[in-house]
């Protein structure tokens, strides 16, 4: 099946997915019909043009790839049993309450654990970068200029709790979409915005750090500034002075996947990235670090199950 078949297939059968449960009712049925898509519908898209308000919530472990969006996603949490949040090189432990704010291009994965004894639950914005550029357009001064700095918010005790009840205001205009419900969720979500802006600026903000650097942090942190660069197992544990059964340890326990895998994924959202600022494939695969681009364009389509070229189409 060629790829312009495939998206009228899905088009006629299915909506764009806003959570994970969506996205893996996709993946079944392409399952069932012999057809394998890779990784793509994990890069969700936003429903509409400026917000996108949903939930979601997780019963058991679910293994969740590094990914990242072209939008701003901010997760509020409702419940969270011992979930691990990775966003560029820094890891959360999640609590009720917390708010974490991804910029766009910006990679990022839940890490869920085995023995879950509740729910992960979260209310999910995403909001285009268009707006945001545009809102920084009409006012000058705005906060949302320095938004990409700040990754989390705990709000649970603070005088910044009532944040999340901007997220049930903008769930119920989606849920129920009466006229008007796109123009007063783009509302909510400013409020939310700018809030949360409020707090990370403010002095009296109850905002968390990032767990306690580690080994895997200072591993993801040499990847994040060397990707270009040729980097293996061997160059890592060499750079580190430990074996490469260590690093290849660190990222199966901590990360819930390969080095490799890791490090493929982090180079293909950056390779997503250029193809759309319109860079060229071959300067692509070199800028991420790929040897050359038949290698590229094979990790490209194994991940996504379309070719370099047929992304930047879409």
């Amino acid at each position: 099946m060629n790829f312009s078949t495939l998206k009228e297939l899905m088009r006629s059968r299915f909506q764009r997915p806003t959570t994970e449960a969506e996205y893996y009712k996709i993946l079944e049925y392409l399952a069932q019909e012999g057809i394998a898509i890779g990784n793509l519908y994990q890069e969700l898209e936003m429903s509409s043009s400026l917000v996108s308000f949903h939930s979601d919530i997780s019963y058991n472990r679910q293994s969740i790839s590094l990914h990242s969006h072209f939008f701003y996603e901010i997760m509020f949490c409702r419940s969270s049993d011992r979930v691990e949040y990775f966003v560029g090189a820094n890891r959360y432990r999640l609590a009720a309450g917390d708010l974490i704010l991804v910029a766009p291009g910006v990679s990022h994965k839940p890490i869920l654990p085995d023995d879950m004894q509740y729910a992960y639950e979260r209310d999910i914005l995403w909001v285009s970068a268009d707006l945001v550029e545009r809102i920084c357009e009409l006012f000058p001064a705005s906060l949302l200029k320095t938004v990409e700095g700040f990754s989390l918010l705990r709000t649970k005790g603070s005088d910044w709790s009532y944040i999340g009840d901007y997220f049930s205001d903008g769930l119920r205009e989606f849920e129920e979409m009466q006229t008007g419900y796109e123009e007063s969720a783009t509302a909510t979500a400013m409020l939310i915005l700018t809030h949360l802006c409020r707090a990370a600026h403010s002095g009296e903000a109850h905002h968390s750090q990032a767990e306690q650097p580690t080994l895997l942090t200072s591993f993801i942190e040499y990847i994040e500034n060397n990707l270009s660069e040729s980097l293996t197992l061997d160059s890592i544990a060499a750079h580190f002075y430990i074996s490469r059964s260590a690093v290849s340890k660190f990222f199966r326990e901590e990360m819930d996947t390969s080095f490799h895998r890791f490090l493929t994924q982090r180079r293909l959202i950056l390779a997503k990235q250029l193809i759309s600022e319109g860079e060229g494939m071959e300067r692509v695969a070199q800028l991420c670090g790929f040897t050359d681009y038949s290698v590229f364009y094979k990790a490209f389509k194994k991940e996504y199950g379309l070719s370099p070229r047929e992304f930047a189409k879409l």
